[in-house]
């Protein structure tokens, strides 16, 4: 919950007042809820096979992705 606050933070200090930044913050609050409903989804799905590697390997694949797209989208805002 910490970080979902910090990335509130950094879009209200990154965007204009405005219909921009309630656009940028309503994009937050959807990735954040759809990642808390499938995530659980997705790592209960495959924790139930039992096979424990597959699940740490495909979170750690989308950590780097999901890291990955910030800094490409935020070099694209920060550098307009």
């Amino acid at each position: 919950m910490a970080g979902f606050l910090c990335a509130q933070t950094a879009v209200i200090k990154l965007t204009p007042k405005g219909p921009q930044r309630l656009a940028a913050l309503g994009r937050l609050t959807s990735a954040y809820t759809i990642g808390g409903v499938l995530g659980p989804f997705i790592g209960g799905q495959l924790g139930s096979t039992g096979n424990y590697y597959v699940g740490a390997q495909l979170a750690t694949v989308g950590s780097l992705f999901a890291g990955e797209l910030c800094i490409c989208f935020c070099s694209l805002f920060l550098y307009d």
